[in-house]
């Protein structure tokens, strides 16, 4: 691993250490202005510059949010937030993601699946080969396992043009994997499979792996593929037949089996990992995006498009309240000012929610916004992601994960 160039690290020191002692009650925001990252403390703190680079993308927070991490175009750095370091970790990684409760990053590098504690050395779990290559990967909710896919190498000229099969299997896979390593295993997927790669898409809380598998490669973005539960004792469980591959649009419950889902470009579903029924969470037909469950399991926000005549509705944050049983209570606005709100995240008190607003000019600002109170605008100006479309009318995935991540405060000791 290579420590950051020397105007990298001078750049934190003088300049991030200055946000890292500040009191963050309510977690703090990792964003992107132009070719700067900068981290702020909620709710009254300030913006403080981290770290400057080409291609900054995707910040993403550490479970003990004193790291974060990002792309530098093709590259994946971490920084500390007190300035007093940081490491590349590789120069081309496609996927990684932050274990949920230590400071341990997983990633893919050039097809090899790497896991490398903040600070320390990585180690390789998967190697690529000449038949192979890892694809995603997903930290179950206990941080002790890996989800991952096998994309097998395409058949070389020489053996295509003798008619030989080439000495490996073609068809991709699902496995887990031991994250401080060991003995991957392959989780079975259903026999009328076509041999698309699987996309990870998280972990249930007791144990099993969410993923979407296409019937072709690549998967296409505009209508989606099913959504299984895989590796329980009783076979690979549908979910949903048609979910689009965007962020967010999967969150398991971060206790049992249950699982918030939005089928097709809408509704947003209650789904039990073991194949049961589903529970509408809003209209049949009403588009909805971006799911995102309280710390505690007990909430639930996602945006939705209200019914309102065409081209005058306006993408707004509901709410509602999940029994221990998986029942849903009566949906409710966030309510707040006018304007497009988006990418609802809780804080780690269970009330407080972080979301973006948009408003009529096409200007976006985070807020910070809690029932019966008064919302309250944090971050004034988040430049939308290139190719963000209009504020109303229509509900299509912005990226605001590309520009801005949310840390809602250390995660709860058990």
């Amino acid at each position: 691993m290579k420590p950051f160039p020397l105007l990298g690290l001078l750049a934190m020191a003088l300049l991030g250490c200055r946000g890292a002692g500040e009191p963050a009650p309510l977690g703090r925001l990792a964003f992107i202005r132009g070719d700067s990252l900068y981290v702020q403390s909620l709710p009254d703190g300030r913006a403080h510059l981290l770290a400057v680079g080409r291609g900054l993308a995707q910040p993403r927070w550490s479970a003990s949010g004193e790291w974060v991490a990002s792309h530098a175009g093709a590259a994946l750095r971490i920084s500390r937030i007190d300035g007093s370091g940081g490491q590349d970790l590789a120069p081309q990684v496609a996927d990684f993601a932050w274990a949920p409760g230590d400071d341990r990053i997983a990633y893919i590098a050039e097809g090899n699946l790497v896991v490398t504690r903040a600070g320390g050395m990585g180690a390789v779990l998967v190697a690529r080969t000449r038949e192979s290559a890892a694809e995603g990967v997903a930290w179950s909710k206990d941080g002790q396992r890996l989800a991952y896919a096998i994309r097998p190498a395409a058949p070389r000229a020489a053996s295509l043009a003798s008619g030989q099969a080439p000495p490996w299997p073609l068809r991709p896979s699902l496995w887990t994997i031991p994250a401080r390593g060991g003995a991957g295993a392959a989780l079975a997927l259903p026999s009328n499979f076509e041999p698309g790669v699987p996309l990870v898409r998280g972990w249930t809380a007791d144990g099993l792996v969410l993923a979407l598998l296409p019937a072709s490669d690549p998967l296409p973005a505009a209508t989606g593929a099913p959504l299984y539960a895989l590796g329980g004792t009783a076979g690979p469980k549908p979910l949903a037949a048609q979910v689009l591959p965007d962020p967010d649009r999967v969150a398991p419950r971060p206790a049992g089996g249950l699982v918030a889902l939005i089928a097709g470009a809408g509704p947003a579903l209650l789904v039990a990992a073991s194949g049961s029924a589903a529970l509408p969470l809003s209209t049949a037909g009403r588009p909805a995006l971006s799911l995102a469950w309280s710390p505690d399991g007990r909430r639930l926000a996602w945006v939705e498009l209200p019914a309102a005549p065409p081209g005058s509705a306006v993408p707004r944050i509901l709410l509602t309240d999940v029994g221990s049983a998986g029942a849903p209570a009566a949906t409710r606005p966030l309510g707040g000012p006018p304007g497009r709100q988006d990418w609802p995240r809780w804080a780690r008190d269970n009330r407080h929610l972080v979301h973006v607003l948009v408003d009529s000019t096409g200007t976006a600002s985070v807020w910070l916004s809690l029932e019966g109170a008064a919302p309250r605008r944090v971050l004034d100006v988040l430049a939308p992601p290139a190719g963000a479309g209009g504020w109303n009318g229509a509900l299509d995935h912005v990226a605001w994960g590309d520009l801005v991540d949310y840390w809602p405060g250390p995660p709860a000791r058990h």
